[in-house]
């Protein structure tokens, strides 16, 4: 877990992504039932983050840095 001012980042394994992956996916109104947070796994050589604040969407982006995705979640 990252914790910066305000703002926590969510360390989940790639098993426990799948499974909310899996969940958004599965839904008309993704994110809608999932909390407002972010979070943040490694999948093989590369980092995905993931934002779930704001409009409640999932927002996905993948990186070779881990320091990539966290800048990316806080908006740096």
């Amino acid at each position: 877990m990252v914790v910066t001012t305000n703002l926590l980042i969510n360390r989940i394994t790639p098993e426990k992504a799948e499974t909310m992956l899996d969940f958004l996916a599965e839904t008309d109104t993704p994110g809608e039932n999932m909390p407002g947070e972010m979070f943040l796994w490694k999948e093989g050589e590369r980092w995905v983050a993931m934002d779930n604040r704001g409009d409640r969407w999932a927002w996905i982006e993948e990186f070779k840095e881990e320091y990539q995705a966290i800048h990316w979640l806080l908006g740096w």
